[in-house]
């Protein structure tokens, strides 16, 4: 039997072409960690996994693998704080993917913006990215909470866990054009334009 290297796993994994492949490698290594009862590198793993599902691979799968990641944090109170910043990223990540898939429930969805909330608020992050991906949430659903979150969002001072200052305009357009508000939507878009503003982690918005 093949002895156990989560560095040599991670290694690997690291040198596969993007998408299934890596996926596939990255879950092997997850398993292999929790056989070897090595939880901080079965998070390592989890929390890998999750990325290249959502930029790289199946965002669906990534839903699936999100509350398995939040179980194994929650096993180690000092675990869960020195990953804090991730988890917290992922559940921007999981919260805006949820609204592309019907098999997802609201309930779901909710539970994880109440969690991501909290953990925000616990810790002394600002509301607006949540607000922010919650707008996003009720654009498909509550038009009414939409606008409300929207202007919340736009209430919020930002801090590190904001998208970017192009990522945040690029909101500000999508939401203004939901509510029928061109004028602020064109201010928003011409900032973007004039600015050559770009967004590294996601370039199709902007």
């Amino acid at each position: 039997m093949e002895q156990y290297n989560p560095e040599q796993l991670q290694q690997t994994y690291r040198t596969l072409q993007s998408g299934d492949p890596r996926m596939r490698a990255i879950r092997t290594a997850a398993a292999a960690a929790e056989q070897a009862n090595d939880l901080p590198w079965a998070i390592r793993f989890h929390h890998d996994l999750i990325h290249e599902s959502v930029f790289s691979g199946d965002r669906y799968q990534a839903l699936v693998d999100f509350p398995q990641y939040l179980a194994l944090v929650k096993r180690d109170p000092a675990l869960e704080q020195e990953n804090l910043w991730d988890t917290l990223w992922m559940f921007k990540w999981i919260v805006e993917a949820a609204t592309e898939f019907y098999q997802i429930e609201k309930k779901q969805v909710l539970g994880w913006f109440s969690e991501y909330r909290r953990m925000l608020l616990e810790n002394g992050y600002s509301l607006r990215s949540w607000y922010e991906k919650r707008a996003i949430f009720f654009s498909y659903c509550d038009r009414a909470k939409m606008r409300l979150d929207f202007e919340s969002f736009q209430e919020a001072k930002r801090d590190g866990m904001g998208d970017g200052e192009a990522s945040e305009l690029d909101s500000v357009v999508r939401f203004a054009l939901e509510i029928g508000d061109q004028e602020k939507a064109m201010q928003a878009a011409n900032q973007i334009f004039d600015r050559n503003l770009r967004t590294e982690e996601v370039p199709c918005k902007t």
